[in-house]
């Protein structure tokens, strides 16, 4: 069997995930794993009709995760990625932690001349709905004040993946287009996210990427609940993501994305 192994940095924000949706499945009996620690700090804040909030303490995330992709045969990629442990807290509070919700794929290779590939995954709620954090000082009432931090997703979410990619004939780069509808319980609204992925090699070692996605809300008139900032309800943006990969042996890599936030496809909200 051949297994990669994959040290990772990564920067992005915490309602995305570290896979590559990508129309490419793997090799049978062939593996891809990662270990990754990333980080989010927010100092600007957008309510659900896209009103900046002034005046909102920063807040901070950190969590480390293990993703995997196994090729149970040549058309089906098994896909596991699992954030186990997050820290998260506003400024000026105690901290919030615990184990994220572990997220199970299956993509399936449906046309190889172009790469397309459909997966479907699900989430499956293990995390913490119960994760106060208090203020480090009392207020004018004399007591502290305090947040609620869910560490995940409250309920079982599903979603499907339509993804083709393609590579530039003789040159080492590559472009991803993908598609994903993503189906929540528990009264929280239905999302679609879309993205581009342009990456070249430039050396045998070392390679380059950019990636553009878009997070929209698939209804309308959505309504505020308990834990709307780490659970995204509501939520609306535009990534701009950079990232680079260096090979230091055969199964050793090293990689680091720096997402940043913009209004290209859709304001932000939330």
């Amino acid at each position: 069997m051949k297994t990669n192994f994959f040290l990772a940095v990564n920067f992005l924000f915490l309602f995305t995930t570290i896979n590559a949706q990508s129309g490419w499945t793997r090799a049978k009996d062939s593996g891809y794993f990662k270990l990754a620690a990333y980080t989010i700090a927010g100092d600007q804040y957008y309510g659900v009709n896209g009103n900046f909030n002034a005046g909102a303490n920063n807040y901070f995330q950190q969590a480390l995760t293990v993703y995997g992709e196994y090729g149970i045969t040549k058309n089906i990629t098994a896909i596991v990625n699992y954030p186990f442990l997050k820290f998260q807290h506003f400024e000026g509070y105690t901290n919030s932690t615990g184990t994220g919700n572990p997220q199970v794929e299956l993509k399936l290779s449906v046309y190889k001349i172009i790469p397309v590939s459909f997966s479907v995954g699900a989430e499956i709620p293990v995390a913490s709905q119960d994760n106060i954090i208090y203020s480090k000082v009392v207020n004018q009432l004399g007591t502290y004040d305090y947040y609620n931090l869910p560490t995940g997703y409250p309920d079982f979410s599903y979603w499907g993946t339509l993804a083709a990619s393609g590579s530039w004939g003789n040159l080492p780069g590559w472009t991803s287009l993908f598609a994903q509808y993503i189906i929540r319980g528990n009264g929280y609204s239905n999302q679609l996210k879309t993205g581009l992925e342009i990456g070249y090699k430039w050396i045998p070692k070392f390679y380059t990427n950019v990636r553009l996605t878009g997070f929209f809300q698939a209804q309308k008139n959505i309504q505020a609940k308990s834990g709307s900032l780490t659970n995204g309800q509501g939520t609306e943006f535009t990534t701009l993501g950079l990232g680079a990969g260096y090979k230091f042996q055969k199964y050793l890599t090293a990689t680091f994305e720096y997402q940043f936030y913009n209004d290209l496809l859709v304001s932000r909200k939330n």
